[in-house]
């Protein structure tokens, strides 16, 4: 399931990082923290209810964030092509 949450976050990357210029770029940041916490809280509640440790569910919680930051680094590079976006 973590790594279907990285594989997902990593276009939401992309589309942050080409849109941080704009006002959709903050709309878009405010619907990314309102959609990834409640996402999380479902996940690291099922890992913690099996038994990870504290420790791996940190860990988890690196893999599941890095694709966002790299979909940024990704998208920042592309830049926004489309204005009207």
């Amino acid at each position: 399931m973590a790594l279907i949450i990285s594989i997902h976050n990593l276009p939401m990357g992309i589309v942050l990082g080409a849109g941080d210029e704009s006002e959709f770029g903050i709309a878009l940041l405010r619907a990314l923290i309102l959609h990834n916490v409640p996402e999380g809280m479902i996940l690291f509640t099922l890992l913690f209810i099996a038994g990870f440790s504290t420790y791996m569910l940190f860990l988890i919680s690196i893999i599941v964030a890095v694709p966002v930051g790299l979909g940024a680094f990704i998208g920042e590079l592309i830049g926004m092509q489309n204005k009207l976006l």
